[in-house]
C-alpha cells in the first residue's frame, strides 16, 4: 500500500520519501476498514509518516513489544489514530517541547493585523504600531501569506518577509521563515507561531515608542520578488502594564479582493473607545503618490455584519467626538468614525 525509504548521509539520518500505490482505491474513514476494497489513506499515512519521525515496528522489535500502536506492521482493524505507544515514542525521540502560555485577556487592544497586497519596489505593505506607557512591552509580530490561500483568499504572497524598524528607521530585526529564528521555540508556545514554515515572525521586546514594519516578497538571487496579498499581525503578550496604542497601515487600495483589511481584538470583557479612519489625499503631504482620493470605511464585527461605514468623515455622527479627541482627517474627503 506504501512505503517509506529512509535516507542517511555519513550516519546521518537525513531524508525520507514516503510512496503512496497509485493503484489502491483510496478513501479517509474512520472505524473498522470497509470490505469494499478501498483503502483508508488517513491510518496508512499516520504509519508511514511515523517511519518518517524514526518509529519502527515495535512488534517486530527485539525483543517483540506486545503494544496497542498503530506503527505495529499489523494494525488493529479498530485502531484509526495514534496510540499511546506511538506518543511515546515520538517523545522519547523530540522530547515534550515548550511548554504552552496562556496570554492574560486584559481588557486593551491586544491584536492588531492588515490584510493587503504587498508589491514590488515602494509600494510594500507597510504597518505601524505604537508601544504605550513607562516599561517594554514583548510582542510577537509576524507576517501570514502563503496560508492564506488555505481561506479562500486568491492571489497570496508567496514567500514572506517582514522587516521591523524604529521611529528613527533602523532596522531592529527581520526574518524569513520563521521556524529559523532563535525565538521561534518561544513564539510556538504562545500559539502565535505561523501556520506555513516559509511565512516569518518576529518575538521582540519593545520601548515605548513608534515602530514600523514592512512585509516584502522574499527574493535572491535565484528568486525574483513577486506581488500577493498578506497579512501583518502584532500581538501583545502582556508581559508589562505597556500597551499597544494604535494600528496605521499604509498599502495599495485595489477593487474586488484586494481593498485593505485592519483587524482588532479588544480585550478584557468592558467596551473600549477607538477611533478608526482611513487617510488618502493627506498622504501627498509626506510624499506619497498614487494616493486614494476619496476613501470609504468599512467596521465589521467577528462574523462580517456590517457595524458602521463612513464616506467624508465630517458627515459622522460622531464627528464632534473625532475632533475633540484631536483625531480628525485633515481632507473632509478622508473617512472616520468613532466607536465603543
Amino acid at each position: 500500500m506504501a512505503v517509506t525509504v529512509l535516507g542517511y548521509r555519513n550516519g546521518n539520518f537525513e531524508e525520507t520519501d514516503t510512496v503512496f500505490n497509485k493503484a489502491i482505491s483510496w478513501d479517509s474513514y474512520r472505524g473498522a476498514p470497509k470490505d469494499d476494497g478501498v483503502v483508508d489513506f488517513h491510518r496508512v499515512a499516520i504509519h508511514e509518516f511515523g517511519h518518517t519521525l524514526g518509529l519502527d515496528h515495535p512488534d517486530e522489535a527485539q525483543p517483540k513489544q506486545n503494544v496497542v500502536a498503530i506503527m505495529n506492521s499489523h494494525v488493529s482493524k479498530y485502531l484509526d489514530t495514534l496510540a499511546q505507544d506511538d506518543i511515546n515514542g515520538v517523545t522519547a525521540i523530540y522530547g515534550t517541547g515548550p511548554a504552552y502560555h496562556s496570554i492574560s485577556n486584559d481588557p486593551v487592544l491586544m491584536d492588531l493585523s492588515t490584510r493587503g497586497v504587498t508589491y514590488t519596489g515602494d509600494n510594500v505593505l507597510i504597518g505601524g504600531f505604537i508601544v504605550q506607557g513607562s516599561q517594554p512591552a514583548q510582542l510577537v509580530v509576524r507576517c501570514l501569506a502563503f496560508s492564506l490561500a488555505s481561506f479562500g483568499v486568491p492571489n497570496a504572497l508567496g514567500d514572506s518577509a517582514i522587516y521591523l524598524y524604529d521611529a528613527n528607521n533602523h532596522l531592529i530585526a527581520s526574518n524569513d521563515d520563521w521556524f529559523t529564528s532563535s525565538d521561534a521555540e518561544t513564539i510556538s508556545s504562545y500559539h502565535r507561531d505561523p501556520p506555513n514554515s516559509i511565512e516569518s515572525a518576529l518575538l521582540v521586546t519593545l520601548n515605548p515608542g513608534n515602530y514600523t514594519a514592512i512585509v516584502k516578497s522574499y527574493s535572491d538571487s535565484q528568486q525574483a520578488a513577486t506581488a500577493g496579498v498578506a497579512l501583518i499581525e502584532v500581538y501583545d503578550l502582556r508581559k508589562s502594564a505597556s500597551r499597544l496604542g494604535n494600528v496605521s497601515t499604509r498599502g495599495q487600495v485595489g477593487t474586488g479582493d484586494n481593498i485593505l483589511i485592519g483587524g482588532i481584538i479588544v480585550g478584557g470583557s468592558t467596551p473600549k473607545p477607538v477611533v478608526v479612519r482611513a487617510l488618502g489625499p493627506t498622504l501627498t503631504q509626506f510624499g506619497v503618490t498614487g494616493v486614494l482620493a476619496d476613501p470609504y470605511l468599512e467596521l465589521r464585527d467577528v462574523n462580517g455584519n456590517l457595524l458602521e461605514a463612513n464616506n467624508d468623515w465630517q458627515q459622522s455622527p460622531e464627528a464632534a467626538t473625532i475632533s475633540a479627541e484631536g483625531m480628525a482627517p485633515p481632507n473632509a474627503k478622508e473617512s472616520a468614525m468613532a466607536r465603543t
